[in-house]
């Protein structure tokens, strides 16, 4: 095995490259030295011939998907023959047949549909230093990007509690609560403030939507106040002076509330948990596909992409909850005991979190489902096979990253996450 070292200079910039320069995640390695050809009293033309031979095998293994029976993980698949295509499954006695095999309509057929997918599979875990840098770069971007519960969480909560005064001044019968990444602690620090506004049935909204409106406005604490009332949930935008922050006042907010404390239960589980989400969020803002209303994902939807997969890594890093039975308060939890035998530094679940939802995960035609643990079809849900299924928690027919909807938006979402699953994987050897 060749030797090389890393050096540790990172970045979640340009994911979707995969250029490796100077203070970057991939650490430039050291050339290695070539070893002295010794005289072996082989004649020059049997040298060319192993050569030769060598170089074929080598093509045929990196471009074909044909590899020496010996190399396989399960040498048994293919005992007796001294090679086999991966792609197709079929053994073959010699190098003729193999190179006759490759050029066959069926290979290339294969190759093109499974060829990407057996490519990914190759793609070999980052090294022992890749992990540290990694490790340093996530715990930075955590640090430097995520809410701090000391300064942020405050920040917000004395936000929802002012404009819950201002309007419950004027209408006592309703009240205002903060969902969302402020309060589960998955957002960025220049993420959205959402407030829902809790109004009773017997109480008309459109009078109290506007009302609230006029009171915002005439406030000195606010500024830039608009409505969205056209929208599918009508609401009121606006900016609190003082931390610069950017509000979202809406009601009928009351499944996201719940799926709001249902993450925050997950967070507190493993502080690991809040990094992934956090860092996720901070690589979608990147790559441009955080933003729901121009064709992205919603925030929360990467934090169940995130749960998902720590549920499915062995041994998992965190429990399956019951929804309802998670947020009450009165009902005992089981799961409140779950200690997680997974002691996977953070650097190496980043870059399994990739693989995962690339060669483990069937995406195409499975649903991301924090709930169940038995695998969850698009079809049973009748939902399309062009955009990335997460399901609601507490809404099993609600498809929260529906707007990721348009092909094109599906193909360039996939293509940065397998542009990262590729470029925070090990760098190649030398001459490889």
């Amino acid at each position: 095995m060749e030797n090389s070292e890393t050096i540790a200079g990172t970045s979640l910039e340009n994911p979707d490259g995969l250029h490796k320069d100077e203070g970057v995640l991939h650490q430039v390695k050291e050339a290695n030295k070539e070893d002295g050809k010794e005289d072996s009293g082989i004649s020059s033309e049997d040298q060319t011939s192993k050569e030769q031979y060598s170089r074929t095998v080598k093509e045929l293994d990196s471009q074909h998907f044909v590899v020496q029976s010996d190399k396989l993980k399960d040498p048994n698949i293919c005992l007796d023959a001294p090679f086999y295509c991966e792609l197709c499954a079929v053994k073959l006695g010699n190098l003729n047949a193999c190179q006759s095999h490759v050029k066959t309509k069926g290979h290339k057929k294969v190759k093109k549909t499974k060829g990407e997918f057996f490519s990914l599979l190759r793609v070999a875990p980052p090294s022992e230093h890749q992990i540290l840098a990694l490790n340093t770069l996530l715990d930075s971007v955590f640090l430097k990007h995520g809410l701090c519960p000391v300064k942020d969480f405050p920040t917000r909560q004395e936000i929802a509690k002012d404009v819950g005064k201002t309007v419950c001044d004027k209408f006592p019968e309703c009240s205002v609560s903060i969902y969302g990444s402020s309060f589960t602690g998955f957002g960025l620090q220049e993420s959205d403030v959402n407030l829902d506004l809790v109004i009773p049935d017997e109480v008309d909204v459109p009078h109290v939507l506007l009302s609230i409106l006029d009171l915002l406005r005439k406030d000195e604490h606010y500024c830039d106040v608009k409505s969205e009332f056209d929208a599918k949930v009508p609401r009121i935008l606006f900016k609190h002076l003082s931390s610069g922050l950017v509000c979202e006042l809406s009601p009928g907010n009351g499944t996201a509330f719940k799926t709001s404390c249902l993450l925050k239960k997950y967070c507190d589980f493993d502080p690991r948990v809040r990094t992934l989400a956090v860092a996720l969020r901070y690589w979608a803002r990147i790559c441009n596909v955080d933003c729901q209303a121009e064709g992205g994902l919603p925030g929360y939807s990467l934090a169940l992409m995130v749960i998902q997969f720590l549920q499915e890594t062995k041994p998992p890093v965190l429990p399956r909850l019951m929804p309802y039975e998670a947020i009450d308060k009165d009902s005992p939890h089981a799961s409140e005991n779950f200690v997680s035998g997974n002691k996977e530094e953070i650097g190496s679940l980043w870059f399994q979190l990739f693989r995962f939802y690339c060669v483990e995960f069937d995406i195409q035609n499975l649903v991301i489902s924090i709930k169940d643990s038995i695998p969850v079809t698009r079809e049973s849900k009748r939902w399309g096979h062009r955009r990335v299924a997460v399901e609601d928690p507490f809404s099993s027919k609600r498809n929260v990253a529906c707007s990721l909807s348009s092909d094109r938006a599906y193909d360039y979402f996939f293509t940065c996450w397998k542009n990262s699953f590729l470029y925070f994987s090990s760098l190649p050897q030398n001459g490889k």
